[in-house]
């Protein structure tokens, strides 16, 4: 997919294609968690606890996902826009970029890129 240099969207698709993003991600973290239940299930004794640590590490890492979804639904954004022409063909994992291209493109508005630097929301 080739996009735009200058891609200017509202702030709540991007955020709203994020969030998709962590759903996906989240529901991949929960069959990962299956799985290792269930390989632990069959294991000997001595990869238990190696395969019990690696568990936690996956349950941590869906409370994060989950933290950062719920942080994410709750942002109040206003009516700001952000130029995602760059930050786009940055996400190194295609599919990513694929979906979330798709899905900002159709919010483009036709405005002038934001100013460069800090963004400022007040």
């Amino acid at each position: 997919m080739k996009l735009a240099e200058h891609l200017v969207v509202p702030t709540e698709d991007v955020m709203s294609a994020l969030t998709a993003e962590l759903a996906l991600a989240r529901e991949a973290c929960a069959r990962l968690d299956g799985a290792m239940v269930s390989v632990l299930e069959g294991a000997s004794s001595e990869q238990r606890g190696t395969l019990l640590g690696e568990l936690h590490v996956v349950d941590r890492l869906n409370q994060q996902l989950e933290a950062l979804d719920t942080f994410l639904r709750r942002v109040d954004c206003g009516e700001s826009l952000l130029e995602i022409g760059q930050a786009l063909p940055a996400i190194t994992l295609a599919e990513v970029a694929e979906r979330m291209g798709a899905a900002l493109s159709m919010a483009a508005v036709d405005a002038p890129p934001p100013p460069m630097g800090d963004c400022e929301y007040f």
